[in-house]
C-alpha cells in the first residue's frame, strides 16, 4: 500500500513574522540615507555609496544585500541597480515618491511596543486628536508625510468621479480636510469648482500652505470647525468628501459626522468616503485589519470599517443611493447620493 506524503507543519511563518520588523527598519534606513536616489544618480558600488552616505562599508553592504533580497535592488557585476518598484517609488524628486510614507511609520514605532498594555487598559498609547497640544504635535508631523500619497489617491478619485469632465463648477466641502490633499486634487481637476476646507483652525494652517504650494489657494475657503461638534450647513453643497477621517473617529462619531454632511448637501448631492476597508468577514485583508489595530493604539474609538458598514451608515443618515467606485487605492470609494 502506497504511503501518502506527510504534510508537516512548519514554524517558518512564526520565524518570518518575528523578524518582520527588520524589513521595516531596513527600508526606513535606506530612505534615511537616500540610497535609491544616490544609485539613480550613478553611485552604484558599495564603496561609492559608503562614501556619499558617510556609512560603514561592511554594514552598508549587509543592508544593500538585504535590500536585494527584499526586491528593491539587484546586483550586476559588483554594482547595485534599482528594480522597477524602487525606481518608480523611492527616488526622491519623482512624482510617485513614497519615501515620506515609509518615514511616517517612525512616528508609531514606540507606541506599537505598548500594544499589550493597550489591550489591558483599553486606552491608546499616543494622543491622536488636535484637542491636546501633544496630540496636535504628533498630528502636525504626520500629515505632511502622508500628503503626497493621499494626493495621488485623490487625483485618481477625482478622475473616477468625473470631476472637471461631467461634473464642473461644484461647491465641495472637504470635511476633516487635514493636509488638503483631496480638496487640492479636486481643485486641480476642475479650476471652476470651489473647495471649503473644514477642520480645526491649527490644522487649516497646514491646509492653506499646501493649497498655496499647489497653486489652488484661490479656489479655497477655510472654515475652522470641530467636525464632530459643530454644524456643517444645510442644503449648501453639491459634494462633500470624507477622506481617511472615519477610521480615526470611530463608529459613533463617524455616524454623527455623516448625518451632518447629509443635512449640508443639496438634494442630489454626493458624499464621497475614501477609506481603508477590510473584507466583510474581517479575516483576510491583513493591511486594513492591522491598520485597525494601529487605530486602537493611537485613538480612543478608531478602527477600520467594511463597505457594508459604511453603506448602512449612509442609508441610516438618509442617503437614498450608495455606490462603490473603484480607484487606484486600497479600497473603492463609497459614495452616498442624497
Amino acid at each position: 500500500m502506497e504511503k501518502k506524503p506527510r504534510h508537516e507543519i512548519s514554524p517558518e511563518q512564526i520565524v518570518l513574522d518575528t523578524f518582520a520588523f527588520c524589513r521595516t527598519r531596513v527600508l526606513s534606513t535606506a530612505v534615511d540615507l537616500e540610497l535609491f536616489t544616490h544609485i539613480s544618480q550613478g553611485k552604484k558600488t558599495s564603496r561609492d555609496l559608503s562614501q556619499v552616505t558617510a556609512t560603514n562599508l561592511r554594514g552598508l553592504e549587509m543592508v544593500l544585500d538585504t535590500l536585494c533580497a527584499m526586491g528593491y535592488l539587484q546586483k550586476k557585476e559588483g554594482s547595485y541597480e534599482l528594480t522597477p518598484i524602487s525606481r518608480f517609488f523611492l527616488v526622491r524628486g519623482k512624482k510617485m515618491y513614497y519615501g515620506e510614507y515609509v518615514k511616517h511609520v517612525d512616528l508609531s514605532w514606540d507606541p506599537w511596543f505598548k500594544l499589550t498594555e493597550v489591550l489591558k487598559t483599553g486606552k491608546p498609547s499616543l494622543p491622536s486628536g488636535t484637542e491636546q497640544e501633544d496630540g496636535f504635535n504628533y498630528y502636525k508631523e504626520l500629515v505632511p508625510l502622508l500628503f503626497r500619497t493621499t494626493h495621488l489617491v485623490a487625483a485618481g478619485g477625482a478622475k473616477a468621479l468625473g470631476i472637471g469632465e461631467e461634473l464642473k463648477g461644484l461647491k465641495i466641502m472637504d470635511v476633516g480636510t487635514g493636509s488638503g490633499a483631496w480638496g487640492i486634487a479636486l481643485a486641480q481637476a476642475d479650476p471652476t469648482c470651489t473647495i471649503c476646507g473644514v477642520d480645526d483652525a491649527k490644522v487649516l494652517e497646514q491646509t492653506r500652505r499646501h493649497a498655496e504650494q499647489m497653486g489652488v489657494a484661490q479656489q479655497f475657503t477655510f472654515i475652522p470647525a470641530n467636525v464632530e461638534k459643530d454644524a456643517l450647513g444645510e442644503n449648501e453643497y453639491d459634494m462633500a468628501t470624507l477622506s481617511y477621517v472615519c477610521h480615526g473617529e470611530g463608529e459613533r462619531k463617524s455616524k454623527n459626522i455623516i448625518a451632518k454632511i447629509h443635512k449640508a448637501l443639496k438634494p442630489g448631492g454626493r458624499l464621497v468616503i475614501c477609506e481603508l476597508c477590510p473584507d466583510e468577514n474581517r479575516e483576510k485583508d491583513f493591511f486594513t485589519l492591522v491598520f485597525g489595530v494601529n487605530m486602537l493604539i493611537h485613538t480612543t474609538e478608531g478602527n477600520t470599517f467594511t463597505i457594508a458598514q459604511y453603506t448602512s451608515w449612509l442609508k441610516a443618515a438618509g442617503f437614498k443611493k450608495v455606490e462603490n467606485i473603484d480607484i487606484p487605492a486600497t479600497s473603492p470609494l463609497v459614495v452616498g447620493i442624497k
